[in-house]
């Protein structure tokens, strides 16, 4: 594995290099109400969940290195193709897209795949996180935490144990990372330690902040919720293991588990089959498995379902009309129709979109 990444590396003077996209077959045509209106094939298999790169476009990581913006009128289009071992991303800022490498490189990308950053951080350990927060990155290097921008680092964090996601900002605030032995720090924007929380067992994902509380829960299936300020507000327990972090906004509560259930602690429980973590957004929960399901985000209950068929479906993400839906496999569907009553379509609430998580590369570290 580490002799493929030496050579991919020295291959770096290539750069980026930008080709035709794929053969995508004509989509069908949808006739209103919450359907799949057209389906595509990237041939190739997909190592990233989407990143939204415009209210229209999102963008995924595919095996070779390839970055593609698939669009909501069924345009799937290659933008760049990177040599770079690639740990982690994409996450987008503006018209920049994101990545984290396996050798500890942050790396910036315009869409049309011209190199605008590439910072080492410092050490030969894979990136294993990137937020941004407040006009600059922060990324997740095993024990270490660097903030980055305008070319250099300009800070970093001496955790003191291992960092498996990325941290979560706060904005005007800071950022807030949790540790592989149940610790949460908070650093602030000059890299100053403002807080330190022990004992909250092993963290399996990064906490969410909707503006009010972090949340964050255990594999034990404790949900604990913090103030800004590191203090411990509430503690709920559910029925199993947490599948990806807690979905928050504006006080709505949602914990999805591995043995298939959402949970709203100390609200309503469901279950519900799942193949990806769930999405929260404005018109309530959508989630995967065994078709594209929409719930309502106040009691669980099912307001649409859609037949997708089969595949290794990853977290769907919302653009201009509905939704982009895409398989580990290179299957991409555009979900569209009717989702609000005055028009519109679905926004993501919360602040996942901030950062990203690892790629399927990641898995082998």
């Amino acid at each position: 594995m580490r002799g493929r990444y030496v050579v991919l590396i020295l291959l770096l003077a290539l750069g980026c290099r930008s080709r035709g996209a794929p053969d995508v077959p004509p989509p069908p045509s949808g006739d209103g109400g919450v359907a799949v209106v057209w389906e595509g094939s990237l041939g190739r298999e997909v190592l990233s969940v989407p990143a939204a790169l415009n209210d229209s476009e999102v963008v995924v990581l595919t095996e070779g290195g390839g970055v593609f913006s698939l669009g909501a009128g069924g345009k799937l289009r290659l933008l760049f193709e990177t040599d770079e071992p690639i740990t982690f991303g994409p996450v987008v800022s503006g018209d920049t897209i994101l990545f984290g490498t396996f050798y500890g490189y942050l790396l910036a990308f315009a869409p049309d795949g011209r190199m605008l950053l590439r910072d080492s951080l410092g050490s030969a350990s894979a990136v294993r996180g990137i937020t941004v927060c407040d006009g600059y990155y922060v990324a997740v290097e095993d024990g270490h935490l660097f903030a980055t921008g305008d070319g250099g680092v300009r800070w970093v964090g001496y955790l003191g144990d291992w960092v498996l996601f990325p941290a979560t900002c706060l904005p005007r605030r800071g950022v807030v990372v949790p540790t592989i032995s149940g610790r949460l720090l908070m650093y602030d924007s000059s890299g100053n330690l403002v807080w330190l929380v022990e004992g909250l067992d092993y963290l399996p994902s990064a906490p969410s902040y909707d503006g009010a509380r972090i949340a964050v829960a255990s594999p034990e299936g404790r949900v604990l919720f913090l103030s800004p300020d590191g203090l411990r507000e509430t503690e709920f327990s559910i029925s199993a293991s947490p599948m990806g972090e807690v979905l928050a906004s504006e006080g709505r509560y949602v914990v999805a588990t591995t043995s298939g259930r959402l949970v709203s602690p100390g609200e309503w429980e469901v279950e519900v089959p799942l193949d990806a973590p769930p999405l929260l957004t404005d018109v309530g929960i959508v989630a995967v498995g065994g078709g594209l399901l929409r719930l309502l985000s106040y009691d669980g209950s099912v307001m649409d379902s859609v037949e997708i068929g089969e595949g290794e479906w990853l977290s769907p993400l919302p653009v201009e009309g509905g939704l982009i839906v895409v398989s580990r496999e290179g299957r991409v569907l555009f979900v569209g129709g009717e989702w609000h009553p005055a028009g519109g379509w679905p926004t993501v609430r919360g602040d996942a979109a901030r950062r990203g998580v690892p790629t399927s590369n990641s898995s082998a570290l």
